[in-house]
């Protein structure tokens, strides 16, 4: 009788059913202390996570009459659990906790993703398989880094991964590429500051977009993008310099053909003050007037 339950999920399985292969599973784990087949049962269920995690629907409420519409992977992350959990330090766990990151990963849960790696890591430190989680937790930082903008945490961390492996698995011919990893991810940081420059430099705003560009350049000094940022940096300096000239030029020429209003009453210039265009007129009109200091 108790063994029923088990070929009851087998059937189940073989059924594409899932959920009612997994119910039945359960029952037969927790039937006896000691199942016969507790070890295929584990991996049936790991299998049926597999399939989970690679879009197989599940029926709502686990009700039969129901169609499959759900998605599995949340019930595929449980399953994960349960086989870790059952067989901890099985060569099936660590593949257990593989899928589970993969997964995560697919769902944006980047943190638990990072967490589960580290795991295999801490647990399996001599599992062949340690060198791919150190590069995968250096992909998801760079995946990370996109939806996370300027985050300094991400970048801090995926420095301190790159170190690790380094000083781990310093022979490895991957040290290169979770290395290079860093650096992706400065240039994204410092590609996000210069199109914020740009965009200020399209609307008019020259001086907001030097801080932008002056921001690229000290946080990320190494990277490609620093380097188009001074560039465009020095040409917004010299488009600066050039008004300038023109605009005191423009000045003294007023001046020199009495064209230029001169404020008497003001003891220190305005220097935020737009220059006034009047006429001759006007300005008589204004000697004539008593000084307002008066």
């Amino acid at each position: 009788a108790v063994e029923a339950s088990f070929y009851l999920g087998v059937c189940y399985y073989e059924m594409k059913e899932y959920d009612f292969a997994n119910v039945e599973f359960s029952s037969y784990l927790k039937a006896s202390s000691h199942p016969v087949y507790f070890e295929e049962a584990v991996q049936y269920k790991f299998c049926m996570a597999e399939r989970l995690k690679c879009g197989m629907k599940r029926r709502p409420f686990t009700f039969r009459y129901l169609p499959k519409c759900l998605k599995g992977e949340d019930l595929a992350l449980t399953i994960y659990d349960e086989v870790v959990v059952a067989l901890p330090n099985h060569e099936l766990t660590v593949q257990a906790l593989h899928s589970k990151a993969a997964l995560l990963r697919t769902m944006r849960e980047y943190r638990l993703c990072i967490e589960t790696y580290q795991t295999i890591i801490r647990r399996f430190p001599s599992n062949p398989t340690v060198p791919v989680c150190y590069m995968e937790i250096a992909n998801t930082y760079i995946e990370q880094s996109r939806y996370e903008f300027q985050n300094p945490d991400i970048l801090a961390l995926a420095e301190l991964n790159a170190k690790k492996f380094s000083e781990d698995f310093p022979r490895d011919e991957n040290v290169p590429y979770v290395n290079d990893s860093v650096l992706k991810i400065k240039e994204s940081y410092a590609r996000g500051l210069c199109n914020l420059g740009l965009f200020y430099e399209r609307t008019g705003h020259p001086e907001a977009a030097m801080i932008y560009f002056q921001s690229a350049i000290e946080e990320f000094p190494d990277t490609h993008v620093a380097e188009y940022s001074r560039s465009r940096l020095n040409m917004l300096r010299e488009q600066l310099n050039q008004l300038e000239e023109i605009r005191e030029l423009n000045q003294e020429i007023l001046i020199e053909n009495g064209l230029l209003q001169e404020n008497v009453c003001q003891e220190e210039p305005n220097l935020y003050q737009e220059e006034q265009v009047v006429s001759p007129q006007e300005q008589t009109t204004c000697q004539e007037e008593p000084c307002c200091a008066e």
